[in-house]
């Protein structure tokens, strides 16, 4: 492989995102929403620096989100956070590709906060585990035993509540 090219401006913010088999909204970070196959758990606040994004809300968005929004973030409390399911890292309808860092599955306003280093690294390090594991076993990333990539992800050092504790 080779670089073709890079990146012309510094700071680029945003950039595309792939659609996985779990979209993460503003709703699941509002929420503090736990799943059973996080893969990570992130605090830090939406982060989105123009009035632009409301304009991607749906009239069924509630109000607590807008003003959270409007506010430019919306922090947590100490000890809160919500997690990042695998399912965000797979894409959905495309086999044994997985994708990490700010690319993944999200909306805008979510993508304000998962975009950031820690989750990133997050997001690669358990890419790169469930890669591991997919080539190993000889399956498709999309079935990959979530319940061992926690352990695996554990023995490691990552922060995870326990699966029961997620549902």
């Amino acid at each position: 492989s080779f670089l073709a090219s890079t990146g012309s401006l510094l700071g680029v913010r945003e950039t595309r995102r792939v659609l996985g088999d779990y979209y993460l909204t503003a709703v699941d970070y509002l929420a503090r929403q736990s799943f059973p196959d996080e893969i990570c758990r992130n605090a830090y606040g939406i982060d989105v620096h123009s009035k632009k994004a409301m304009q991607e809300f749906t009239s069924q968005t509630i109000e607590k989100i807008k003003e959270a929004i409007d506010a430019g973030t919306q922090d947590y409390g100490p000890g809160e956070s919500f997690g990042v399911p695998y399912r965000c890292l797979t894409p959905k309808d495309l086999r044994n590709v997985l994708v990490a860092g700010r690319c993944i599955s999200t909306d805008r306003q979510a993508n304000g906060s998962i975009r950031i280093m820690a989750c990133c690294l997050n997001t690669g390090e358990a890419a790169g585990m469930a890669a591991a594991m997919a080539s190993a076993s000889d399956c498709d990333v999309h079935s990959v035993d979530t319940i061992q990539l926690r352990e695996g992800l554990q023995q490691h050092g990552a922060y995870l509540p326990d699966v029961a504790d997620s549902q």
